[in-house]
């Protein structure tokens, strides 16, 4: 049986979502694969992703103006009027990583901070997926999401390529 038919008829709101939408979400899975393999060293982990971020500033890779536009999209969606959002609650992130996430979203500018709060919150979107949040509401208003977290993905692989011993 075809994927796509299967889940158009099984999976409450997949029915509904373009091929953009599916597109996004697709390659999000792919690209979260590669990025857990080679940037993170199969650790899909907060500790693992703080880690990248130290090892791409180390070697002077780091390029947040490459990912001006997730960011702007990520603090659209994040914090409005002085706080964070609604939205952002439906992350789960534990306290930690609010504590990393927060200044950033709020306009500071590190490009470490900011590398490491885009790429914390790639992974609650990819926690929240895989393991089944967002099925909640049929993975509904994510297309922006999942393609702004495909740009911070490749852009920090793109920033971490010349650092891969393959």
């Amino acid at each position: 049986m075809n994927p796509n038919a299967w889940l158009d008829a099984n999976a409450g709101g997949f029915s509904h979502l373009d091929q953009d939408e599916r597109c996004a979400i697709y390659h999000f899975a792919l690209l979260w694969s590669l990025l857990e393999a080679k940037l993170l060293e199969t650790h899909g982990s907060p500790g693992a992703i703080l880690d990248a971020v130290e090892r791409i500033r180390a070697a002077n890779r780091l390029d947040l103006a490459s990912l001006a536009e997730p960011l702007a999209h990520f603090r659209a969606r994040y914090w409005q009027d002085g706080k964070l959002t609604a939205r952002f609650d439906g992350l789960n992130m534990a306290a930690k990583q609010v504590r990393t996430v927060q200044p950033v979203l709020a306009g500071h500018d590190d490009p470490a901070a900011g590398l490491s709060a885009l790429l914390l919150i790639v992974h609650r979107l990819r926690n929240n997926l895989f393991h089944g949040p967002k099925w909640s509401y049929g993975i509904a208003d994510q297309r922006e999401n999942f393609e702004n977290a495909n740009l911070v993905m490749i852009g920090a692989m793109d920033m971490y390529r010349p650092l891969i011993v393959d």
